[in-house]
Order: C-alpha cells, then sequence, then structure tokens
C-alpha cells in the first residue's frame, strides 16, 4: 500500500476547503438576497399602509368637518323652532292654514259626508301652514 505524497493531500485538502468555502458562501449569498427581498415587499407594503392610513386620516377629519357643520345648522334650527314655539305660545306670532279643498270635497257637500273620500294624510305640510309676524286678536 502506498501513501499518496504530502503534496497530493495538501492540494486535496486546500480543494476540498476552497469548494465548502464556495458552497458556504452561495448559501449565505441566496439567503441574503432572499431576505432583503422580503424586506423589499415589506417596506413597499408598509408605504402602502401608511399612505392608507393617510387617507383614512383626511377623511375623518373631513367628516368631523362636516359633523360639526351640520350639528351646527341642526342646533341653529332647533333653536328656531323653539323660539316659534315660545312665540306662538306668548300670542307674538301666529299659524295661518293655506288649503285647499279638493273636488271630493265639493262631492261630499252635495251628496253628504258619508260619500265623502277620506284626507289625504301623506301630503306634506310644507305650503299649508305658516307662521305670520302678525299680532294675535
Amino acid at each position: 500500500m502506498m501513501l499518496p505524497s504530502l503534496r497530493l493531500l495538501w492540494w486535496g485538502g486546500l480543494c476540498a476547503a476552497f469548494i465548502t468555502s464556495i458552497t458556504c458562501a452561495s448559501h449565505y449569498h441566496r439567503r441574503w438576497q432572499e431576505t432583503c427581498r422580503a424586506q423589499d415587499d415589506l417596506q413597499q407594503r408598509l408605504r402602502q399602509t401608511s399612505r392608507q392610513l393617510q387617507l383614512q386620516q383626511e377623511q375623518q377629519l373631513k367628516v368631523a368637518a362636516l359633523d360639526q357643520q351640520l350639528t351646527g345648522e341642526l342646533t341653529h334650527e332647533k333653536n328656531h323652532i323653539t323660539l316659534l314655539e315660545q312665540r306662538i305660545r306668548s300670542g307674538q306670532r301666529r299659524l295661518q292654514l293655506h288649503a285647499r279643498c279638493t273636488d271630493g270635497a265639493e262631492n261630499a257637500a252635495t251628496s253628504g259626508l258619508a260619500h265623502a273620500p277620506p284626507p289625504d294624510l301623506l301630503t306634506p305640510l310644507s305650503g299649508i301652514i305658516s307662521v305670520s309676524d302678525a299680532e294675535s286678536p
């Protein structure tokens, strides 16, 4: 049995170490690239989420401003209604009815109330009732 020469063992060991080093370097380089890609994806998702959050905050501010405006208008109208009710009760203002009889009412007068059509309760009251500034007698 012949032992290989020391030179052959040295070169063989050096080649084995070089191949092992290249394999390890390639493995860690691949892992580094994967980590970089994952980090880039996470940063992109973070930017998108930040933009969505910013848009949501802007919309929330707009809705809050609109809510404040409409709440102010509602409060003003409620106060106005309360003031009108107080003035009507105190006699400073009067209600006036502006209503017209329909054809059914004319027929009811001639044929009696038993055959009159029922009143239309779904008609809106706008234009029928108005507030007058005139003093009550």
